[in-house]
């Protein structure tokens, strides 16, 4: 992957201005600096070190790179950190960046999501003095509501703009009109959409319930492309920890989310906007609704992307979607893999409600959830939305009810073929299906613990499955937790085995 980041890079630097200059700034010194002095084309080169600029750093709209350093001889990960120190948000695009505004090698960490109000959260509330009690500038006066002790503007006109609104003194300025605290890692608004190769974000906060988007908030139709990108224990108190998409539709490549922890999404949220994931693992992440990843009021795409021990499951009564929730989205997963995720209410693995979806060469296996469905739970009561399932295995789901697939609607048409069901507890399938041929159904599944992608045979495809889980969960054969040696040595021993 190295190498490829690096061709990548390469690509970038040939169709920039010819005039092009490295910009080498020593940790200590000011990466803002830099930028306000570099022209399009221009390379910042960071060295290896943690820098910590005090503020956000902003590329303000310059087809510019930032390059951190990587390890070349070791394993690839970036050296160079930019550290917020828990009191500021680290990197922000606002000002219409494209795909040639490049971020590589760096490590984002301990950044702290910041108050953002777009134009669409435009508004403002009225101004009163605190000794006084009066209004004492007139800005344009709109609707204002109080939630959880804050004030926000809706952007609503009143009806007399000579008449205050109802606040009590000194609670409502300007700069409380409508917004959020977003984006600790990085905000990408009003139609950025940089490209990020080999970074990290780890650690990064939102941490009360206005904060929302710990590792990365995109919003406003900013789309970035992320290549080889890690997102480890970023942590949101109302949103989505790893990333969250606001009307944005960002395409994901080889990334992982591994240890984040949100209230819709654990490791990524959307709402609006078409998110494309390709390659993407999603390893122990917890939400109350996705423990993964949630996706409402757009589309996901998602080609060979893994979902290990997620957890739907963060504090509240309910939780749906150990894996995957979605609401009134297209859904499209081709060839992905979820392994013991689980819900503590229903879809340990996933969980759908409203949309057209396809489930196309997928694996489910070892989901549970307390309440209902420990594998795909569809939810719908309009004939609209459609669920397809082909070459498709259910293996060893369970829950109280509805083990490996639940239809929750008569009117739902599912459409079921080429899979496999076998294992799930307490039922294999439960509600209306239409049989579209070359189906099994089996109380029991075979002992087969190397068969990794589920196509019951020990192929190259499983080896593959391990190499690429090394050090994780997700590629573990002899149950000892770990995917190493011995989980690869088993499935060369099985090798040809027909499950």
């Amino acid at each position: 992957m190295r190498y490829v980041c690096l061709t990548l890079m390469a690509i970038w630097m040939s169709t920039g201005a010819s005039d092009a200059a490295d910009i080498n700034v020593a940790p200590g010194e000011s990466i803002n600096a830099a930028i306000a002095s570099a022209n399009d084309g221009d390379v910042i080169v960071l060295a290896a070190g943690t820098y910590t600029e005090g503020v956000s750093i902003d590329t303000l709209g310059k087809s510019i790179s930032i390059a951190g350093v990587a390890d070349n001889n070791g394993d690839g990960l970036p050296e160079t950190i930019l550290d917020g120190a828990n009191l500021h948000r680290i990197l922000v695009c606002q000002s219409g960046e494209t795909n040639s505004t490049w971020f590589q090698n760096l490590v984002i960490q301990n950044g702290k999501a910041e108050y953002y109000a777009g134009p669409d959260y435009s508004g403002a509330c009225c101004y009163y003095d605190d000794a006084e009690g009066e209004i004492c500038n007139m800005v344009p006066q709109l609707e204002c509501f109080e939630m959880e002790g804050m004030w926000f503007g809706l952007g609503v006109p009143c009806t007399d703009p000579t008449v205050p609104c109802d606040l009590p003194p000194g609670r409502a300025t300007r700069e409380d009109s409508f917004g959020w605290y977003v984006g600790g890692g990085m905000l990408n608004a009003e139609g950025s959409s940089p490209t990020l190769v080999n970074c990290i974000f780890r650690y990064n906060k939102a941490e009360t319930y206005e904060f929302r988007g710990a590792g990365m908030y995109n919003h406003n139709d900013s789309n970035p492309t992320l290549y080889n990108c890690t997102f480890d224990s970023n942590d949101s108190d109302l949103g989505s920890g790893g990333i969250e998409n606001d009307g944005s539709s960002p395409i994901l490549n080889n990334c992982t989310f591994i240890n984040n922890s949100g209230n819709d999404g654990g490791g990524l949220g959307s709402s609006g906007g078409n998110v494309t994931c390709a390659n993407c693992t999603f390893i122990n992440n917890r939400s109350y609704a996705g423990g993964g990843v949630s996706q409402t009021y757009g589309s996901l795409s998602m080609t060979n992307c893994r979902f290990v021990q997620n957890d739907a499951n963060r504090g509240f009564d309910w939780g749906n979607g150990g894996g995957l929730q979605t609401y009134l989205s297209n859904v499209a997963l081709e060839g992905c893999t979820f392994e013991g995720n689980f819900a503590k209410e229903y879809g340990g693995a996933i969980s759908l409600a409203y949309g057209q979806t396809t489930l196309s060469n997928c694996t489910f296996t070892d989901n549970s959830a307390n309440e209902s469905t420990g594998g795909v739970r569809f939810s719908s009561d309009d004939p609209e939305y459609t669920l397809a399932v082909s070459g498709s295995t259910f293996m060893n789901n369970t829950a109280p009810s509805g083990g490996g697939l639940t239809i929750g609607s008569q009117t739902t048409v599912v459409t079921i073929s080429q899979s496999s069901f076998c294992g799930n507890s307490p039922e294999q399938i439960v509600g209306a299906w239409h049989d579209n041929g070359d189906n099994t159904i089996e109380t029991d599944c075979p002992d087969c613990e190397s068969d990794l992608d589920g196509n019951l045979i020990i192929d190259i495809q499983d080896l593959l499955h391990v190499i690429g889980s090394w050090n994780t969960p997700a590629g573990d054969v002899s149950g000892d937790g770990n995917t190493d040696v011995e989980d690869l040595l088993q499935v060369i021993d099985d090798w040809g085995m027909n499950c």
